[in-house]
C-alpha cells in the first residue's frame, strides 16, 4: 500500500512538473514571437505564435497577436479567422472585435464591419476605436465630413489622441485645409514627439505643400528615432530627389537595398538618379533587377525601356530579354480574343527590338487576320529585308515570298502604287495637340511618373 502511495505521489509530481514545463513553453514562445511583432518581424513572429498555439490552443493573446500580425501582411481573411478564435479565449473583447472590424473593412464588407463596430459602442461607448473604425467607414465610402466629425469626437474625449490627430491632419490635408492640418500635426508633435510615426506624417504633409526642407528634416527625424522605419527612408529619398539630390538619393536606396532587396521601388528611384546622372549602363542594370524583383511595375519597365532606346543601339543583343515580355503578354492576349491589346504588345516588342523577325511575323501575321493588308505588306518586306538568308528558303520564308508577290499584284492597280504616292504624306488637315502635366512637388509612389 505504501508502495503504491509513493509512485501516485511521483506520477502526480511529474504531471505538475510537465503541466508546468509546457506551460512556460507556451509563453516562452509568446515571448519570442511578441519580440519578433515589436521589430514588425511578422513572418517570425506568426511561426512563434503558431507554435505557442500548438502547445496551448486556448491561448488568448497568442490567437490575439497572430491576427494583428497577419492584418498587418495583409491576410485579412486570416484576420477574421484568428480574431474570432481569439474571442473565443481572451477578455480584451473590445480590441479583437476592433480588430476584425479593420479586416473586414479592408475585404470590402463594409456592413459586416459597421455591425461589429456598432456592436463594441453599444456594450463599450467611450471606445474610441471603435468610432475610428466607423470613421474608416465614412472615408471608405467618400464622406469625408462624417468621419471628421468622429475623430472631433474621439479628441474631446482626449485631446492626446495620437491616431485622432493624424487622422484630422491628413482629412484636413485631403481637404485643402492646410492650416487645420498643419495645427493637428503640430499638436500630435507636441504630445508625441519620440515617436517615428509622427514626424513621418509631419514629413508626408510638409512634402505635399512642397516645402521640402521641412519635409526634409522630419523624415531625418523619424529615421533617427526609428532607425529600421523604411517608409521614412523611402519618404526622404523621394524629398532629396526632388531637390535634384541623387548622389544622395542613391545612397539611401543602396542602403534600403541592402537591408531588403526586395524592394521595388527603391530599385526605381536607384535606377532613375543614375539615369539623372548621365549614368545609362548603371541605370539599365539597375532597373533590370528591379523587373526581375516585380516584372508588373509597369512605370519602372516604362523608364528602362525609354532609357534603352535612349541610350543603346538598335542591334544590342540585351533588347531581345526586355522585348520577349512583351511578346508573351500579346500571346496571352491572342488566347483571350483581345486584338487591339495583342496589337499594342507586339508593337511595344518591336520598338524595343526591330530587328526580331519570329516577333514581326507573329506581328505580320496578326495585321492579315485583322484585315491591314498594306500593312502586312511592308511588315513582309522588311522581314525579307533583314532576315538571315542560308543556301536554303525556309517554308516560312518561302510562303512570304508568295505572299508578297501576290500582295504586289493585286495592290499594282490602286491609285497610291500607280503613281507612287504614299497616301500618308498628301496633304491633309492635320491637328497638333499639346499634352502637359502638372509636376507635383514630390511625387511619393514613383518619381517623374508624370513625366
Amino acid at each position: 500500500m505504501k508502495i503504491k502511495s509513493l509512485a501516485m505521489a511521483a506520477f502526480l509530481f511529474c504531471s505538475v512538473v510537465m503541466a508546468g514545463a509546457e506551460t512556460k513553453t507556451a509563453l516562452s514562445l509568446y515571448n519570442k514571437a511578441y519580440q519578433f511583432q515589436q521589430r514588425e518581424d511578422f513572418y517570425s513572429a506568426i511561426e512563434s505564435y503558431r507554435e505557442a498555439l500548438q502547445i496551448n490552443p486556448q491561448y488568448g493573446d497568442a490567437w490575439y497577436n497572430l491576427a494583428l500580425c497577419t492584418f498587418h501582411l495583409g491576410e485579412y481573411d486570416l484576420a477574421v479567422t484568428y480574431a474570432d478564435s481569439a474571442a473565443k479565449y481572451s477578455r480584451n473583447l473590445s480590441e479583437i472585435q476592433n480588430l476584425k472590424g479593420m479586416a473586414l473593412i479592408s475585404m470590402g464588407r463594409i456592413d459586416e464591419a459597421r455591425t461589429v463596430f456598432e456592436a463594441v459602442l453599444k456594450k463599450y461607448p467611450n471606445d474610441v476605436n471603435a468610432r475610428f473604425g466607423l470613421a474608416e467607414i465614412d472615408l471608405y465610402k467618400g464622406s469625408a465630413t462624417s468621419a471628421e466629425k468622429k475623430y472631433l469626437d474621439a479628441l474631446k474625449r482626449d485631446n492626446t489622441n495620437r491616431k485622432a490627430l493624424l487622422s484630422l491632419a491628413l482629412v484636413s490635408a485631403d481637404q485643402g485645409n492646410n492650416a487645420a492640418a498643419e495645427r493637428y500635426v503640430n499638436q500630435a508633435l507636441e504630445y508625441h514627439s519620440g515617436e517615428a510615426e509622427v514626424h513621418y506624417l509631419a514629413s508626408y504633409l510638409a512634402a505635399k505643400r512642397g516645402e521640402l526642407k521641412e519635409a526634409e528634416r522630419r523624415a531625418r527625424s523619424a529615421v533617427q528615432i526609428k532607425g529600421d522605419y523604411d517608409k521614412a527612408y523611402e519618404l526622404l529619398a523621394d524629398i532629396l530627389f526632388s531637390q535634384g539630390r541623387y548622389d544622395e538619393v542613391i545612397d539611401i536606396c543602396e542602403f534600403r537595398i541592402g537591408r531588403n532587396r526586395n524592394l521595388p521601388v527603391a530599385w526605381y528611384l536607384k535606377g532613375i538618379s543614375l539615369e539623372k546622372l548621365g549614368r545609362s549602363e548603371e541605370a539599365i542594370d539597375t532597373l533590370n533587377k528591379g523587373l526581375q524583383i516585380d516584372p508588373l511595375d509597369e512605370l519602372m519597365r516604362l523608364a528602362l525601356e525609354q532609357i534603352v532606346n535612349n541610350s543603346l543601339a538598335i542591334e544590342d543583343s540585351r533588347r531581345a530579354q526586355w522585348a520577349q515580355f512583351h511578346a508573351a503578354k500579346a500571346l496571352e492576349f491572342n488566347r483571350a480574343f483581345d486584338g487591339p491589346s495583342e496589337r499594342y504588345e507586339y508593337q511595344k516588342a518591336l520598338s524595343m527590338d526591330p530587328l526580331n523577325i519570329k516577333t514581326r511575323q507573329a506581328f505580320a501575321n496578326l495585321l492579315e487576320r485583322d484585315g491591314f493588308h498594306e500593312l502586312y505588306l511592308q511588315q513582309l518586306k522588311f522581314i525579307r529585308a533583314n532576315e538571315t538568308r542560308g543556301r536554303d528558303r525556309t517554308v516560312q520564308q518561302k510562303r512570304n515570298d508568295d505572299t508578297i508577290e501576290g500582295l504586289e499584284s493585286l495592290l499594282r492597280a490602286n491609285l497610291a502604287a500607280r503613281y507612287s504616292i504614299d497616301p500618308f504624306y498628301l496633304d491633309k488637315s492635320r491637328w497638333n495637340i499639346g499634352v502637359y502635366f502638372e509636376k507635383a512637388p514630390v511625387q511619393l509612389l514613383h518619381s517623374d511618373a508624370e513625366e
